[in-house]
């Protein structure tokens, strides 16, 4: 991409217009740079403000649409990871690899057609119909990522393990095999319970994505 590098300093920029992210050449495209125009101590805040927009891929590995189906995952910018011993971590995105980012609160907040059945990291704290949108709200705690899911056509199953609150949001032509996920999602969290600890939060929604 081709952007100009900026500081917040820079005396051609008043203080309402947004500053550039900068591309180093050479360096992988999806890594950019923000310089600030005063240290961040230790304890003090800082707030980030990003407009962006994503568009979509066909289904590709772990997000895209197919047809009415859309899986919205690595879907907005993010933060690098600040190591006490190594500083910033900005990795890239490797084929084999995750994605390395940090744990974090989310409010997220979405606007989608009326009759699309969503799936979201966290809890959904609010979900109104007006007119023809659909406008969700959404909050997760400590986790590694948010995403979501829509599709009109979803079939929604509920279940329970061990207090935790299973959703299913199944294609139509799959659903029978509402049970078998189930299941296998149970033998799941008790094998990663014995290894990792309990699952810490209330509710794990699994996808049935289209061939």
């Amino acid at each position: 991409p081709r952007a100009r590098a900026a500081r917040p300093d820079d005396p051609e920029l008043r203080a309402s217009e947004p500053v550039a992210l900068a591309w180093a050449e050479g360096e992988d495209p999806s890594v950019a740079t923000l310089t600030l125009d005063a240290p961040v101590g230790p304890g003090a805040d800082v707030t980030v403000e990003l407009d962006f927009l994503t568009q979509l891929p066909r289904v590709f590995a772990r997000t895209g649409h197919a047809d009415d189906f859309h899986m919205v995952a690595q879907w907005y910018p993010k933060l690098a990871v600040l190591d006490p011993r190594d500083g910033w971590r900005n990795h890239v995105f490797t084929l084999h690899s995750e994605f390395y980012a940090d744990f974090g609160d989310y409010t997220v907040e979405l606007d989608v057609p009326a009759n699309q059945i969503v799936g979201a990291t966290g809890v959904r704290v609010s979900d109104e119909v007006v007119g023809d949108r659909r406008k969700l709200r959404y909050e997760a705690e400590m986790v590694h990522d948010f995403a979501w899911v829509a599709d009109p056509d979803f079939v929604e199953r509920w279940g329970e393990y061990e207090g935790i609150r299973i959703r299913q949001l199944i294609q139509p032509e799959h659903a029978q095999q509402s049970l078998v996920d189930v299941g296998a999602e149970e033998a799941t969290s008790a094998l990663q319970s014995l290894r990792f600890g309990p699952y810490a939060w209330s509710t794990l929604t699994i996808i049935n994505a289209p061939k």
